[in-house]
């Protein structure tokens, strides 16, 4: 069984499942690799630096989010809303789902994830 830490390495197994609300929760440094967070809220979660690689993420709610510096490699991020959330410094290798997010055009610092530079 996978081990969900944050980064205090505590266990969140227990927040982490298909439509969690985890609005506004601090998960910045957790290991959330091949989590299956779908349909989860993530509004406004600071997801600094979060390990998301894998992760499950179709038809989240990243509202606002934090995802600075987080790995979203080949993450699926199928009907995604990102209205808001930034992504700078973000890996994005290999994600899956991209042309359906919702909101590209409202994502902070997209272009410095996709390393396109100033």
């Amino acid at each position: 069984m996978t081990v969900f830490t944050d980064r205090n390495g505590n266990d969140i197994n227990d927040w982490i499942k298909p439509g969690a609300d985890l609005s506004g929760v601090d998960l910045s440094d957790a290991n959330l690799s091949d989590a299956n967070l779908s349909s989860a809220n993530l509004s406004r979660a600071n997801l600094c630096r979060a390990n998301l690689s894998g992760a499950n993420l179709t038809d989240a709610i990243l509202f606002g989010a934090d995802l600075f510096d987080a790995n979203l490699s080949n993450a699926r991020l199928s009907g995604v809303n990102l209205y808001g959330a930034d992504l700078s410094l973000a890996r994005l290798g290999g994600v899956i789902g991209w042309w359906t997010v919702k909101r590209k055009d409202a994502i902070i610092n997209l272009d410095s994830a996709l390393g396109v530079p100033d």
